[in-house]
Order: structure tokens, then sequence, then C-alpha cells
């Protein structure tokens, strides 16, 4: 750091930082869940400093965020990966909650114009030299190329042709392509948040210097006060006081996909006209993706319902389970779990029964597989009673032992299927519910020696060790479960 250290210096170190940290990651064997998790905390997080000092263009931003998304999807087989708009929304409705480091960024610069119109606490008692560099700096930029009134919270700032001031005046204010700066992006980044109810601008005072032969400043305008800002709101009817980082960034970001989706929809009918014109079967138009939606834009469950799917997805968060299991289900639902689809032979045969092979085929559609059958002969082993349809339909219950059994079962029905794929193993139904039977022991024996409280001791699966108090919060536990086969 320092003003002898170039910036594109500074971005190649920050670039190397993440690509070494990427490559260590990609030995780990980790699931999507783990990876989507170390890059916002690991890899990401180098930006977050330096984004308050350093310049980094569009360019370097979306490069980052590219080589980010490779190495979430790199541990994915097949080519078919989920959008990045559906990785980047919350994991409560689905997603994976990636954050995107060209809207962080902005974020993080327009925060400061914010904290620099409202001030903290300590600076009442302590003025901070900051803010009124900050201010006088933005007056200067602003004033390159004209002499009107300068308003901060005008909307065309993003738009704006600021000029390079090293370049020689004549150069510098002809039409070219924008000039970018740190100074410049967090103009241009404050005015994306959208100001409204903005105090009128201050008037600044010129006058010509024979010597310089232009006009300069006589007084600088001073920092707006508390009062001429009550009824300043940005992000959608915010006041300064309540605006951070984090909701800056969930406006810029929805500002970001509807612009997104506005272009792709502007291309789809670019295309459409001229395959028209062509006499060419149309393009099916562009998906648009609700990424605060709790339903994936490729679900194939009959469940519509959203506080469903809500519920869906904390019980997957909440489900106590390897993380393989939990990736499985997660991709299922959202309709790219691979089935051995090439682009090739997009629809594969199932490898069990030969039929065409899906989403709904694997795990239920499947006859020789068999999975209903077993489940509901187990579950009445357990419990002298079928367990309901609709856990059977929805995929999901009020159960965490329902959850548990499906997870295990179509985790291992997936392993058995990749290996009678390779050829290592032939399938069989007794095969199959020997290694649910293994695999559901191994589980529940963990989750035995887990706290009390996180999963009951119901006596048909876990149970109390004789002597133990149940009232005791350390009392131990044991695997009590039994198969109707050996």
């Amino acid at each position: 750091m320092g003003h002898k250290v170039k910036e594109h210096e500074q971005l190649e170190e920050l670039h190397a930082r993440i690509a070494t940290k990427i490559n260590q990651f990609n030995s780990f064997g980790l699931t999507v869940h783990g990876r989507a998790m170390l890059t916002n905390s690991c890899l990401l997080s180098h930006l977050w400093f330096a984004a308050s000092f350093l310049f980094m263009g569009d360019d370097f931003l979306n490069r980052l965020r590219s080589e980010c998304y490779r190495f979430i999807m790199a541990g994915s087989p097949g080519y078919r990966h989920e959008s990045r708009a559906r990785c980047e929304a919350r994991r409560g409705v689905g997603g994976l909650g990636v954050l995107n480091p060209l809207v962080e960024v902005r974020a993080i610069r327009a925060m400061w114009v914010v904290r620099m119109l409202r001030g903290d606490a300590e600076d009442a008692a302590t003025p901070r030299p900051w803010r009124q560099l900050l201010w006088t700096s933005l007056l200067r930029l602003a004033n390159q190329r004209t002499t009107d009134r300068f308003n901060i919270f005008r909307k065309d700032w993003p738009s704006f042709p600021f000029y390079d001031p090293a370049l020689p005046k004549p150069l510098a204010t002809a039409k070219g392509p924008a000039y970018h700066s740190l100074l410049t992006e967090i103009l241009r980044d404050f005015s994306r948040c959208q100001p409204e109810h903005a105090p009128p601008p201050p008037r600044v005072a010129w006058a010509f210097s024979p010597t310089a032969g232009s006009f300069k400043w006589v007084t600088i305008p001073p920092l707006p006060t508390a009062g001429d800002l009550d009824n300043l709101r940005l992000c959608n009817g915010k006041k300064l006081e309540e605006l951070s980082v984090k909701k800056i960034y969930k406006f810029l970001l929805a500002q970001d996909r509807q612009a997104q989706a506005d272009a792709d929809h502007l291309k789809w009918e670019k295309r459409a006209t001229k395959r028209a014109a062509a006499g060419l079967t149309p393009e099916p138009e562009p998906l648009r993706i609700d990424p605060d939606s709790p339903i994936p834009p490729r679900a194939w469950l009959e469940d519509k319902d959203p506080a469903s799917w809500k519920r869906r997805w904390l019980a997957l968060k909440q489900l106590r389970m390897p993380t393989t299991y939990k990736q499985l289900l997660w991709r299922r639902w959202h309709g790219r779990l691979y089935l051995g689809a090439t682009k090739e032979q997009p629809q594969p045969e199932c490898p069990l029964c030969g039929e065409l092979d899906s989403q709904e085929h694997f795990g239920r559609g499947c006859e020789v597989a068999g999975l209903l059958s077993l489940l509901q002969s187990l579950w009445r082993h357990w419990f002298d009673a079928p367990f309901p349809e609709e856990w059977w339909v929805l995929e999901w219950g009020a159960d965490w032992r329902w959850n548990t059994l499906f997870a295990t079962a179509l985790h291992t029905l997936y392993c058995l299927r990749y290996g009678v794929i390779r050829g290592d193993c032939s399938f069989s139904r007794i095969g199959l519910a020997l290694r649910i039977k293994a695999n559901l022991t191994a589980i529940l024996d963990v989750l035995a020696r887990q706290p009390n409280g996180l999963i009951d001791h119901d006596g048909k699966w876990i149970r109390l060790k004789a002597g133990e108090d149940p009232a005791n919060e350390k009392a131990r536990r044991e695997v009590c479960i039994s198969f109707p086969f050996p």
C-alpha cells in the first residue's frame, strides 16, 4: 500500500493470492456448499479491504467472478450447472449465497459517500478530515467539464463522460471511452442507489484566473448538515441511518439482475426478428429467474407452494447427514442432478431398466430399483404402518427419520447406479437393501453420539443406554435399529 505502488501490481497480487488458494482448495474434495462458503470467506474476502482505496475495474471483478464459479462447479459432473443468479440467491430459498464481487465492491464504495453525508457519532466530538477531503474531491471531479451547480444526488452519474485529467485538454474533452478511477466509481456507485428527495445542490463561486487562463474556485461549499438530509431517501425509501453495505448490496444486486434480464430479452427479440424474417422457427423466450423465489426455475416436483419449498430448504439445512447426501438432494430438487447426459446424448438411458432417464425416473419411476416398495416395507417394520404418501410425493416430511431414510436410500441408489455404469458391480434389490442398511446404521451411529436435543431417542432407531437418566443432557445413547433382512 502506498503512492509508489502501482494499481496494476496490487491487482495482480490480489489475483495471485486468490488463484493460489483455489489451487489448494481444489484438492480437498469439497461439496458445492463447501466451495461456496470458501469462496465468500477465503477467496473474495481479499477484495473487501482493498476496495476502499484501490480502483477495481468491472473487467477485473468479472474475471474473478468467473474463476470463482469455475472453482464452485469444479466438483459438479456434467455440463449443465446451476445459473449464477440462482447460486447468488439466499440459502433460505435454495441458493448458495455466493457473493457477487462486482456488486459487493460497488456497495462498499457507495457506503463511503453515505458515511460522509451522515457522519458517525465520533465525528461530532472529533471531526475526521477524510469526510471533507472526499467532499472536496467529489466537487472538483464533477466540475471538470461543467460550471453548473454541483449535485451529488444526480442519477445520471453512471453514464456521465468524465475525462482523463492526464490527457491534454483538447483531447480530453473529445468524445471517447468513459474515464474510470476510484473517485469516479465512488460517485457512480452512490448514484446507483437512486437518491430521492435530495436537498438543493450547493453553489460554487468561480473567478477567472489570468495567470492560469481558466476559472478557479473562490469558495468551497460546506458539507450538508443533518437537517438538510432529513428527507433524503436511498435504496427504495431508506434513510441514511438505516443503510449498510449489506442493504446496499441487496438493492444493487436486484438492479443488476433486472438489467441483465432486460439485456437478454432484448437480444432474444433481435434474434427472433431475424429468424422470423428468414422463415425459421422462433427460439423460446429466455427464462426469467426470480432469485428470491424458493421454487427453483427448473423444478420438476409437483409442489408449487412457496411456503412448502421454504420449509423444504430449511429441513435440508437442518438435516444431520453428510454434506454429500444433502448436496445430492439440492441438485435433484434443482433439476441439475447428473444422470449421464452429454451434449451428444442429452437424454440418457437408465442403466437399470433401459428406459429414458430423468430426475423423476431416478429414484421414483424406475421399476427395477423399486425404491418405494423397499422404503414402505422398512417403515412398516419399524412403525407398523406405511408412511404418508405425501412424503413420497414431496420427497420430504415433518419426521426427521423419514428425511434421513430417504436421503440415505437416494444416495445409496445413485452410487450403486454409478457402479453398474462402470461395470464394478451388478444391480439387485437385496444388494441395494444391504447397502442402505450399512449406510443408515453408520449415520445413526454418529447421530447417537451427538448432544441430546438435536436428535430424539425414539426407542425405534436410537435409545438411551441401560442405567442412563433421561433427564441428564449428557446421557449416553446407542443405535437400536433393526432390519427385516440379514
